[in-house]
């Protein structure tokens, strides 16, 4: 959910601005990993379809049915805390 703002952070924002200086340690690291290291785990025969039961299929799945419910809103901790009771 963070490399949105990392890409918009790169292209649109100056290094002297102040978004820039509060999210610029938020977006270290987090574009190559994402889009390298996640072929490297859930491709078919790679790490998650070799350890776990579910595989590459389950792991597919998951992947959709997580993003389906991904917003903003669940990723207040504290409220979800409150909210699941």
């Amino acid at each position: 959910m963070m490399e949105p703002f990392c890409v918009i952070l790169k292209r649109a924002l100056a290094s002297e601005h102040p978004l820039h200086q509060i999210l610029k340690y938020h977006c270290r690291d987090i574009t190559i990993p994402n889009s390298l290291g996640t072929p490297k785990l859930i491709d078919e025969g790679k790490f998650v379809d070799q350890l776990f039961a579910f595989g590459n299929n389950g792991t597919a799945r998951l992947l959709k049915d997580g993003y389906q419910v991904a917003r903003w809103k669940v990723t207040d901790f504290r409220g979800e805390i409150k909210v699941r009771g």
